[in-house]
């Protein structure tokens, strides 16, 4: 139990007010002896002490405060009797308190915590315009400082000081640590180090110099989410149920887990008043070289080495999953998973090591862990029932994480259109609706008309069938609503390792991002990108995708990866605002000056050369002879009108465009017979309108095509 009053005789203030005298009186047998023996000797002893250090010491008491004193201590003879003690030996001073209040008076009755506020806010600068170094410590009664202590502190006071029963003397203060603060471990002081990061639950300093291997988490007193107030009372709550876990968790051998990426606590960190404020943790570090955060790798493409690729990504996803496993096997459970709880080291595929760290948040029996980020909580855990998480939930959170670090920082439930990858908000809604845009067959909608990124797209078809099925089962619905699957770590396992063996065989789906869809070899036709930043990289389409697209006779001149299929989509919504050939002209022009034209007939022609046999290659022959031209070549964008057959040049380059890139990639040089006697036939104020309009569309094409 602790004792001890530290104080700073020559920079604070010491206050009291009758709470502390009077909550006496509300106490019964043990807690009223045990809070009597803290008035009649402990804090009395304390100030016989200072006193002869320092003759001038008092505690002061403020008038009001001692108005209310005076009146209870009339009506108990025992109360009577602890006053005239600290009265009698020169222990209290009394402090008039009209000038700290507007009104210029002090109130008769009991204070408000407002006006408890305004009081020691007023006092505070006062005091501070002749010496801004002082500072205020309140000494008061248990049930007043636990209701009161965070606005007090708000209003300025240092620490709130206070007698508990089954603690002793503790305090309520804000807890901002900083370099050179001094803490206690296992007895002996020390200081804390450099500050290395700091995040909204905890500051990491250095223990000791740079070349330290052990690093000092230090817990920071939060703000009460509905005012400025620091949450002083809840600080000191959570440190004794931390406290409390930590007792626990050494006495149990089970939890001992003896693997160095592990980063469990090592030994708890105390302030001077012997509160634990923190703990101390081993370094994660490759070398002198720092390790990198995963959330950064990840979000950031800060990738740990040269020549990182999808392989080295799914070894990150392994270990990670091992891990997981390793701890669920001795009766942990994690709690917060997230991109900010992995570290990375390593200069090569061969070093690359995951480090799971903050584990001191985790949840062993009898002590359930809440601390988690709202996009990773599994919708089938009852936060808000206070039930502790099972092993079932966690699975369902690091299959979040796990989709994050495939898809490179997409969330599973994120959609395009948003002004980010991952709206906390929205993804969390989608959850609860488990709107999955990754079904079977086509992206799904959503209700607000946005589909998975297309980037994420592109990685999710190129992953094999068992690791998509295992997030279409976990993460979506069946036809009966959510199917709320839940696989066992060991079927995730066995799923990672499944993608690492697929990456292995097929290696080129060894790409960190890909521009197009994943497609079996036996049904790519390659080609080169007609934008010319890609220009000298090979791409693919689907051929069946192709030769539907081109059953209708259509051809176009262009081809596109996947990175510049959005370009053809915004260039169709401006070609049909176009209201003449002149504007269609300079559409064109812009575009041509971008893109290159491709021998797309050449082109499919050379993949059924090489692949002789495939099914579809006598309906690409039918295809192909009913392709209709012009005596400049193929039509742009539409069939022969007349019905006539045309004749085709010789040595005429055949355009024929990809099915996907025909779907999304080009657009039609036609101009439809009406439009210029639509264009002649407008009023001036409309063509006046349509200035603007045309200006505004070749504004958008020109920040389109930079």
């Amino acid at each position: 139990m602790q004792e001890t009053i530290a104080l700073d005789s020559q920079r604070e203030l010491v206050f009291i007010d009758h709470h502390l005298f009077t909550e006496f009186l509300q106490l019964q047998g043990e807690e009223k002896a045990d809070y009597r023996h803290f008035l009649k000797n402990t804090l009395p002893q304390f100030l016989k002490d200072k006193k002869k250090e320092r003759p001038s010491f008092f505690l002061y008491l403020p008038d009001f405060s001692a108005k209310h004193l005076i009146g209870m201590s009339k009506q108990d003879e025992e109360l009577e009797r602890i006053v005239s003690l600290y009265v009698s030996h020169q222990f209290i001073k009394q402090f008039g308190t009209e000038d700290f209040f507007p009104d210029g008076k002090s109130p008769s009755e009991a204070l408000t915590l407002k006006e408890e506020q305004v009081f020691y806010k007023t006092l505070l600068d006062d005091v501070r315009s002749q010496d801004m170094t002082k500072d205020i410590l309140l000494i008061t009664g248990p049930a007043h400082a636990r209701l009161n202590a965070d606005g007090m502190v708000d209003a300025g006071i240092a620490r709130i000081g206070c007698h508990v029963s089954e603690d002793g003397y503790i305090e309520y203060k804000i807890v901002e640590p900083v370099q050179g603060d001094e803490v206690v471990i296992q007895g002996k002081t020390f200081k804390l180090g450099k500050k290395m990061t700091a995040g909204g639950e905890a500051a990491i300093f250095e223990l000791g110099d740079a070349n330290s291997d052990f690093i000092a988490k230090i817990y920071c007193t939060s703000l009460d989410e509905q005012s400025l107030k620091p949450n002083c009372v809840k600080f000191r709550d959570l440190m004794k149920k931390r406290s409390e876990k930590l007792e626990d968790f050494f006495a149990n051998p089970n939890y001992q887990i003896k693997d160095p990426q592990l980063i469990f606590p090592l030994l708890p960190i105390y302030d001077k008043q012997g509160v634990m404020i923190g703990v101390i943790m081993k370094k994660v570090k490759d070398g002198h070289q720092p390790a990198k955060q995963l959330h950064d790798i990840i979000m950031n493409d800060s990738w740990p080495f040269e020549g990182f690729q999808r392989l080295d990504l799914l070894n990150i996803a392994h270990q990670i999953v091992k891990k997981v496993k390793k701890v669920h096997d001795h009766g942990i459970i994690i709690g917060d998973i997230n991109l900010r709880n992995f570290l990375v080291t390593g200069n090569s595929s061969e070093t690359l090591k995951v480090y799971l760290i903050d584990l001191d948040g985790c949840q062993i029996e009898g002590h359930p862990s809440y601390y988690e980020t709202p996009n990773y909580r599994d919708p089938l855990w009852d936060f808000a029932s206070n039930k502790p998480r099972t092993a079932e939930n966690e699975v369902f959170t690091l299959l979040v994480l796990l989709f994050e670090i495939i898809h490179l920082g997409v969330h599973p439930y994120s959609y395009t259109g948003g002004s980010g990858r991952n709206i906390i908000n929205d993804c969390q809604e989608n959850m609860q609706r488990r709107d999955f845009p990754y079904v079977k067959g086509k992206p799904m909608k959503s209700a607000q008309g946005m589909f998975a990124p297309p980037e994420a797209r592109f990685i999710f078809s190129h992953m094999p069938k068992p690791m998509c099925n295992l997030f279409r089962a976990a993460f979506g619905q069946d036809e009966n609503g959510a199917s709320d699957y839940r696989p066992s770590i060991d079927e995730v396992i066995e799923k990672v390792e499944g993608y690492v063996n697929y990456v292995k065989k097929f290696s080129d789906n060894n790409e960190l991002r890909f521009t197009n869809f994943g497609i079996p070899k036996k049904h790519r036709v390659e080609f080169e990108c007609s934008h010319q930043d890609c220009k000298g990289k090979t791409h693919y389409r689907h051929i069946k995708d192709i030769i539907s697209r081109l059953e209708d006779g259509k051809v176009e001149k262009y081809l596109f990866c996947g990175k510049h299929l959005q370009n053809y989509h915004n260039i169709k919504k401006m070609e049909k605002k176009a209201s003449s050939e002149e504007e269609r002209n300079e559409f064109r022009k812009l575009w041509q000056s971008q893109h290159e034209e491709r021998d797309i007939v050449s082109t499919v022609d050379r993949f059924f050369a090489e692949n002789a046999d495939h099914d579809l290659k006598a309906g690409w022959e039918t295809t192909k002879a009913g392709l209709s031209y012009r005596g400049d070549g193929f039509s742009f964008g539409s069939a022969n009108r007349n019905g006539a057959s045309a004749v085709r040049p010789s040595g005429y380059s055949q355009n024929v465009s990809s099915a996907s890139a025909a779907r999304s990639s080009g657009y039609s040089q036609n101009v439809p017979p009406s439009s210029a006697t639509r264009s002649s036939s407008r009023s001036q104020a409309a063509a006046s309108s349509e200035d603007k309009e045309k200006s505004s569309i070749l504004n958008f094409l020109n920040s389109l095509f930079k």
